[in-house]
């Protein structure tokens, strides 16, 4: 009896009847992440856009990065990926502390 998948997936052997690799269970988390970011994109380019930012290109790439990851997370292991989502979330937030406060320059000089 041969054993398929690696080391976080549900093996599956050769007299299993499951299709897919994680059995029978539903994940709302893994439909809903890929959606709830392109949403999150949307939400930041559309208020940065009405507050006068006018460069994406890094911003962009960070995105596509992050749906990548979310992507690989969803496939590997469904029930991880609101966490996933939540994790880029705060760094999406961070993110936007980080420009704001950066934006005074007498905090960001040094004497």
């Amino acid at each position: 009896m041969a054993t398929y998948g690696c080391y976080h997936c549900i093996s599956i052997s050769d007299d299993d009847t499951t299709d897919n690799w994680h059995g029978n269970e539903s994940y709302p988390g893994a439909l809903l992440s890929i959606p709830l970011l392109s949403a999150t994109m949307w939400v930041y380019v559309i208020l940065f856009r009405a507050m006068g930012s006018k460069g994406f290109e890094m911003e962009m790439i960070a995105f596509f990065m992050s749906t990548i990851g979310l992507a690989v997370t969803t496939s590997a292991n469904p029930s991880l990926t609101m966490k996933q989502y939540i994790a880029t979330l705060v760094g999406i937030f961070i993110f936007i502390f980080m420009c704001i406060y950066m934006r005074d320059l007498k905090r960001t000089e040094k004497d």
